[in-house]
């Protein structure tokens, strides 16, 4: 996918950019159906994607808009946490070329739906604490 990759200059903001924001989506894509205008995810990064506005699916803000979701043809790439963002988790194991995609891999995608919201809830309490004891480490 065309494009580059871009650190964050943002005054007045934190960089990594960490926690939770607001998804928008701005095309049309399966990827995205079902998904609510604003949804929020989670992110930990410095660096974004700087995609074509033609393969960008959706943007974030943080000091200015930029690309979170992109996606040409069946490549996607995500700029925050999707093990974290459970709507969008459940979004893609109920699109049928992702029921596809899982049930290959030997799993069955109406288990990765059934288990999702305790799953995102373990890892999201295992980020807190190594992130929590990242953080204390780093005298932060």
């Amino acid at each position: 996918m065309p494009g580059g990759v871009r650190r964050f200059q943002v005054e007045g903001l934190k960089v990594p950019q960490t926690g939770w924001n607001q998804i928008e989506p701005c095309a049309d894509s399966p990827v995205l159906h079902g998904l609510p205008r604003g949804a929020y995810a989670y992110f930990n990064h410095g660096y974004f994607c700087d995609a074509r506005s033609a393969d960008t699916l959706a943007y974030t803000d943080y000091g200015g808009a930029y690309p979170s979701i992109v996606g040409r043809g069946r490549v996607y790439g995500f700029q925050f946490h999707l093990e974290f963002t459970e709507p969008m988790i459940q979004r893609l194991a109920t699109e049928p070329q992702s029921q596809e995609y899982i049930a290959a891999a030997g799993v069955d995608p109406k288990q990765v739906v059934a288990e999702t919201g305790a799953r995102v809830a373990q890892l999201s309490e295992t980020a807190t604490e190594v992130f929590r004891r990242y953080f204390q480490q780093c005298g932060l």
